[in-house]
C-alpha cells in the first residue's frame, strides 16, 4: 500500500549536483548526505524501495547505468563501506547496484553523489557466456571488476537474491537487493 515517503534530498535519476555549472563537487560536497538511506515508492515495480546516497570516489566521472558499485579500497579497506562507491565492484566483493532508473543516461562527476538500490528489487547488468545463467531464488554475486551479476561467481558477500531466472545470454538479471551489508 501507497503511503507518504520522506522527500529526497534530490530527485531520483539525478545526481545531487543536478548538472549545475560552475560547481566542482569536493569530498566535503553534500557530506550530510553520504550513507543516508531512504525509503520510497517505485511505481515500475509497485512497491517500496530503499535508496542509499553514494559519493562518487572512483577518481573520474562515473556513468550512472545498470551495474554495481564496490566499497572496498586497496589503501583504506572498507573504512567508507556504505558511503563511498570506489569503483565497479569485484568478485563477490560488497556491492549495491546503482539505482535503475539512471540508466546510463547520467554522468556522477567525482565526489558527486547519487543514488544506489540499498533494499528491494532491481534490474542490473549481468555477464554472459558460458556458466553465466542463473536461477531463480540463488544468491547473486557483482564480479569480474565489471560490476556486472556474475553467474560464475558463487562467493563473497551477496548482493542480492535472483528473483528470475536469467538465462546465459540474458544481459539483464532481476535481483531483490539484500538491505545494508551483510557479514560473512
Amino acid at each position: 500500500m501507497k503511503k507518504e515517503y520522506p522527500q529526497l534530498p534530490f530527485p531520483r535519476g539525478t545526481t545531487y549536483k543536478q548538472g549545475v555549472s560552475g560547481i566542482t563537487p569536493d569530498s566535503s560536497f553534500g557530506a550530510g548526505l553520504e550513507g543516508q538511506v531512504y525509503e520510497v515508492w517505485d511505481d515500475t515495480y509497485d512497491c517500496p524501495i530503499k535508496l542509499r546516497v553514494v559519493r562518487n570516489s572512483t577518481g573520474d566521472d562515473l556513468t550512472l547505468s545498470r551495474i554495481c558499485v564496490g566499497f572496498y579500497s586497496a589503501t583504506s579497506g572498507y573504512t567508507k563501506l556504505g558511503t563511498d562507491a570506489i569503483g565497479m565492484a569485484a568478485d563477490g566483493d560488497y556491492a549495491k547496484p546503482i539505482d535503475y532508473v539512471y540508466d546510463g543516461d547520467v554522468t556522477a562527476e567525482e565526489n558527486d553523489l547519487f543514488y544506489v538500490i540499498d533494499e528491494g528489487p532491481a534490474l542490473v547488468s549481468k555477464t554472459t557466456g558460458t556458466g553465466t545463467g542463473l536461477t531463480a531464488g540463488a544468491a547473486a554475486y557483482a564480479g569480474s571488476a565489471t560490476g556486472k551479476i556474475a553467474g560464475t561467481v558463487s562467493t563473497g558477500k551477496p548482493v542480492g537474491v535472483v528473483a528470475s531466472t536469467a538465462s546465459t545470454s540474458d544481459t539483464e538479471v532481476r535481483l531483490y537487493v539484500l538491505g545494508g551489508f551483510r557479514v560473512g
